[in-house]
């Protein structure tokens, strides 16, 4: 449904909104428990990794994650106020 046509159902009707949320929290729940069968009784490990990414916040530290250290080190500038011209 579109987020416009959306908007319109759930000023007209406070139950669309709410069945629409209910709709929203079954799929999860379902795709949760698909994930979580696959990753325990199969041992598929990208299932896993999905839930504890979703769920937990948990990133693999060794995949995208840059430790960067810079030193930048600058010389004193020279300032000179009296170039010899008078």
């Amino acid at each position: 449904m579109s987020k416009s046509l959306r908007a319109v159902g759930s000023s007209v009707s406070p139950l669309l909104e709410d069945a629409l949320e209910l709709g929203k929290d079954t799929q999860r729940q379902r795709l949760h428990e698909m994930l979580y069968d696959k990753a325990l009784a199969k041992g598929d490990t990208l299932a896993a990794l999905s839930i504890l990414n979703s769920l937990h916040g948990w990133r693999d530290p060794k995949k995208g994650s840059v430790d960067v250290n810079v030193d930048v080190k600058v010389q004193n500038v020279m300032v000179v106020h009296d170039h010899g011209f008078r």
